[in-house]
């Protein structure tokens, strides 16, 4: 027989309990629904608890690590004139953007003021990798980029994107995507577009309509924009075949598609 003070004592069976003492509630069976729960619960905890500590460390230390950045300044720049003060107008390509959501390549136009290198605005353009852009000319109302995805036109105060690429107004779905289509002429002070029907557009700068150049900034331009890439390397190499040394050595200029055929007959 085995007694115990607060539980009282077995005898033929039955619990016995003392005077005055309260009743101990009957253990309930286990429900095996809410046993797999448990079991179900605390494997998905261990399956995901490294994925959710992983993800922490990673927001931390993007949080609290300093941004190492990657720019490179792009050879097209314009300096114009705001509120008679000298602003340079640089497009850059950014391959180490901060923050999430945001593409980790970007072309970007930024305005400083020579004065103070002040940053007046900084402009995202596209998240195009490898490709070209140049700024074009400006003054106090619009800033003019050319892009492989077309004409942008900028607010000059704000940098913010009035218009681009097929919304340019007299261009729209004839635009021509590449930086090469588009240029300055200064001596009518317009920016210039080819159109993918070979048509010359000018844009008066200060303006953001396009209309068919008159004759003389036609025959300018004419041949001189084109729908290719602005860094085409066929066509230098359609253009050089050979180049010759100051020693008289000949060297020839050869893609690698030709090279390739080459060894393939040797």
């Amino acid at each position: 027989m085995n007694t115990n003070e607060s539980r009282g004592y077995v005898l033929n069976g039955s619990t016995v309990l003392p005077l005055g003492s309260t009743p101990v509630p009957p253990r309930k069976p286990h429900d095996p629904h809410k046993v797999r729960q448990r079991i179900r619960f605390r494997f998905l905890g261990f399956l995901f608890a490294p994925v959710l500590i992983g993800g922490l460390i990673i927001v931390v230390t993007s949080a609290l690590a300093p941004p190492m950045r990657d720019l490179e300044i792009l050879p097209g720049a314009a300096v114009i004139s705001m509120d008679e003060q000298e602003v340079a107008i640089v497009v850059y390509a950014d391959n180490s953007r901060p923050g999430f959501g945001e593409p980790m390549f970007q072309h970007r136009a930024a305005a400083i003021r020579l004065s103070d290198g002040d940053t007046l605005w900084d402009q995202r353009l596209n998240d195009d990798l490898g490709s070209d852009a140049a700024a074009l000319a400006g003054d106090s109302t619009f800033v003019y980029v050319a892009t492989d995805d077309g004409l942008v036109i900028l607010d000059a105060v704000t940098g913010g994107i009035v218009a681009e690429g097929t919304g340019v107004a007299g261009i729209g779905a004839d635009a021509v995507l590449a930086a090469s289509a588009y240029g300055f002429d200064a001596e009518s002070n317009s920016v210039v577009a080819l159109t993918g029907s070979g048509a010359v557009m000018q844009i008066p700068v200060g303006t953001s309509a396009a209309s068919p150049a008159d004759s003389a900034v036609a025959g300018r331009w004419r041949g001189a924009l084109s729908a290719t890439a602005l860094l085409d390397t066929t066509a230098l190499t359609r253009l050089v075949d050979t180049a010759r040394g100051a020693d008289g050595t000949t060297v020839e200029i050869e893609t690698i598609a030709e090279a390739v055929s080459r060894d393939a007959r040797s």
